[in-house]
């Protein structure tokens, strides 16, 4: 799984790439130290908590492209699993998903094979801390839709 993603990283403008599960499982990734990875796990977090209400606004997307002043984030779907793609602003979109066709047909073989990984971006497990990630997710979800009033989200089929 490391060398499918590691092939979308070494596309020009693609930083770092992450597999995850419709729960938030992590099958793979190769993000570097330089990405907080508590900030990741709330991205995770968030399209997992959101997914259902996009799909509901949007109808089933072939992706999700959210770009920000700094950056981009992709957010490919596929048979119960995401691939995110934390893209710099001049990313050619569709020379990627190009690539991303060839690339999701491998990790959809490889995904239900691939354990989730340790606990590098899990959250706490005792229950004070659950309580209160979930008011953090709260906040989070709130902050999020106030966010996307000031970003260009687009929806792609």
């Amino acid at each position: 799984m490391l060398n499918v993603l590691k092939s979308l990283t070494a596309l020009k403008g693609v930083k770092a790439a992450i597999c995850f599960s419709q729960e938030g499982g992590i099958k793979g990734h190769n993000f570097t130290q330089e990405f907080d990875r508590e900030h990741i796990r709330a991205v995770i977090d968030l399209i997992v908590d959101s997914n259902q209400t996009l799909s509901n606004i949007t109808g089933e997307s072939q992706y999700y492209d959210i770009r920000y002043s700094y950056g981009r984030i992709l957010i490919k779907p596929f048979k119960g699993y995401y691939l995110l793609l934390l893209c710099e602003t001049n990313v050619n979109v569709p020379y990627l998903l190009i690539s991303l066709k060839v690339c999701v047909g491998k990790l959809e073989a490889l995904a239900p094979q691939q354990a989730d990984e340790a606990d590098v971006f899990k959250a706490a497990e005792t229950v004070g801390q659950q309580e209160s990630a979930s008011a953090e997710l709260v906040a989070r979800q709130a902050k999020w839709q106030e966010q996307l009033k000031d970003y260009s989200m687009y929806f792609c089929e």
